[in-house]
């Protein structure tokens, strides 16, 4: 399940169009939270985001992020 701050479409860095079937208040808790690369010059999203990546990780098995989604995992705090 794809989750989002919001239900618009997002792109990844690599132009990757994503649509997500919940957003982030919706989706309550999640086994594994993987954050993809996605480009924004908002910085609301980009907050937005940064505190789903935290209160989903907190009781996640598992957190990922590919390409510069390590760049939201570094400023949530679940960066290697």
């Amino acid at each position: 399940m794809l989750a989002a701050e919001s239900m618009e479409a997002a792109t990844t860095s690599a132009g990757v169009r994503i649509l997500p079937d919940v957003t982030f208040a919706e989706l309550g808790r999640a086994d594994t939270v993987a954050v993809p690369g996605v480009e924004t010059d908002s910085h609301r999203r980009v907050r937005a985001v940064v505190a789903a990546v935290v209160g989903l990780a907190e009781g996640a098995r598992r957190v990922a992020s590919v390409c510069v989604g390590a760049h939201i995992l570094a400023v949530s705090g679940n960066g290697l």
